[in-house]
C-alpha cells in the first residue's frame, strides 16, 4: 500500500517576521476603523450644527415686530380731535356769553 502524504500545517512562530508583521497590520487596522466612526461622528456632528445654525437665522430675519400705525390715519384722527375739541370751545364760549348776557340784563 502506497502511504498517504499528511500536510501539517505550520505554525507561525511567535517571535517570527510574519507574526510581529500581522500584529502591526491588525493594530493599524483597529486605530482605522476608531479614527473613521469618529470622522463619521464629527459630520453627522457638523451637518446637525449648520442645520441649528440655519434655522436660528431664518428666525431671526423675520421678527415680529408691531407696526405704527400709518401717517394718514393718524393725521386723519389728530384732525376729528380738533374739531371735537373746537366744538366743545365754541359750546362753552356761547354758554359763557348767554350767561353774562343774563347777568347783565338782570342788573338792569
Amino acid at each position: 500500500m502506497a502511504k498517504k502524504k499528511s500536510e501539517q500545517v505550520k505554525a507561525i512562530p511567535e517571535n517570527g517576521l510574519l507574526f510581529k508583521i500581522a500584529e502591526t497590520v491588525g493594530h493599524i487596522a483597529g486605530e482605522i476603523s476608531v479614527a473613521k466612526d469618529n470622522a463619521a461622528e464629527a459630520a453627522s456632528n457638523v451637518v446637525e450644527a449648520v442645520k441649528e445654525k440655519v434655522q436660528k437665522i431664518i428666525a431671526k430675519k423675520k421678527p415680529v415686530v408691531k407696526k405704527a400705525a400709518p401717517k394718514k390715519i393718524v393725521k386723519a384722527a389728530k384732525k376729528a380731535v380738533k374739531k371735537v375739541a373746537k366744538k366743545a370751545v365754541k359750546v362753552v364760549k356761547k354758554k359763557a356769553a348767554v350767561k353774562a348776557v343774563k347777568k347783565a340784563a338782570k342788573k338792569v
